[in-house]
């Protein structure tokens, strides 16, 4: 989908930003660049879509140089979602999230049909009201779903973003992280995400780049890049947390003992796409012995705790 060969980014002809840069993002994954602050990331992120032009070597999207590529109609086909929003102030939420469409002269019907799902597929309550408000009267998570709407809105098989939940408290932040997983399971889309986390890289990324200066030190799955780290630098990166990451890398999926479909609430209840990580942490505030667990809004079964205590034993073997 998305292939750099060989990239490079120097500045004063002599300080590489990035270094021979090699690798590929496949169709339908998300991929997280990692890093110290300066490290490079968000500048490869901004050559996909030519914000920022390389020095040397070249990217393709699918097969195609994307400087042989009119760079206009290449970002009405790249969605971009960034830390700040960057919504219009004077602009209402329908008008912020129907920029590309209306760029790409799609018809009226269309463009709020499209407005309404997004608002609907990011959980907004009372939708048709929330697409008349003006950006100062959202909370920053509404902001920030209103930013991830509009990088959706024209339907772009590619997403790039920029620590798009780095501006949010603690609270808020968890649950965008766990909507934008929720949502993007169903849309399917190439994602590149920019982030200085290790726990977001882990929870976010199908794969991890994990850069510095400019090179990729090791690119690889959370679970392979926590359980066999490439060298001291990417030992040290992940700190003293291991064991909390290598929850967060185990998922519940092949835990769920499904039963027949009851009325369940959800309210506090897990997702088939939780970690093991998530499933201790609730247990230990509910106290429960069973939790319900829902593929969107479906139930699907319990995860029992004696599950979870049997699955930490074999881990700390």
């Amino acid at each position: 989908m998305i292939v750099f060969k060989k990239v490079n980014k120097v500045i004063k002809k002599k300080f590489h930003i990035i270094a021979n840069l090699s690798f590929e993002v496949k169709k339908g994954e998300t991929l997280v660049l990692l890093g110290k602050s300066g490290c490079g990331k968000t500048t490869t992120l901004r050559m996909i879509n030519r914000l920022i032009h390389p020095t040397s070597g070249n990217i393709y999207i699918n097969g195609k140089d994307i400087n042989e590529l009119d760079p206009i109609i290449l970002r009405r086909n790249i969605g971009y979602a960034i830390q700040n929003v960057g919504l219009f102030n004077h602009m209402t939420v329908f008008e912020n999230i129907a920029i590309v469409p209306k760029l790409l002269k799609w018809e009226k019907k269309r463009i709020e049909k499209r407005v309404e799902e997004l608002l609907e597929l990011l959980e907004f309550q009372k939708p048709m009201e929330m697409k008349k408000r003006y950006p100062r009267q959202l909370s920053g998570g509404q902001k920030q779903r209103v930013g991830v709407a509009r990088a959706l809105a024209a339907d772009p098989p590619i997403i790039l973003m920029d620590e798009p939940f780095g501006a949010l408290d603690p609270i808020t932040r968890e649950q965008v992280q766990n909507e934008f997983i929720e949502l993007e399971s169903d849309i399917q889309k190439t994602v590149v995400f920019v982030t200085h986390d290790i726990f977001e890289a882990v929870k976010m990324g199908d794969r991890i780049a994990l850069i510095d200066k400019g090179e990729i030190v090791q690119i690889a799955s959370p679970s392979e890049l926590i359980e066999h780290p490439k060298n001291d630098f990417v030992d040290q990166f992940l700190g003293q947390h291991r064991f909390q990451l290598i929850l967060m890398t185990k998922s519940i999926r092949r835990m769920v003992k499904e039963e027949k479909e009851e009325k369940v609430s959800l309210i506090d209840s897990l997702s088939v796409r939780s970690s093991l990580f998530d499933a201790l942490d609730l247990f230990k505030k509910t106290k429960k012995e069973k939790i319900a667990v829902f593929d969107k809004k479906r139930f699907v079964g319990y995860i029992y705790k004696v599950q979870i205590q049997d699955m930490i034993n074999a881990i700390i073997k």
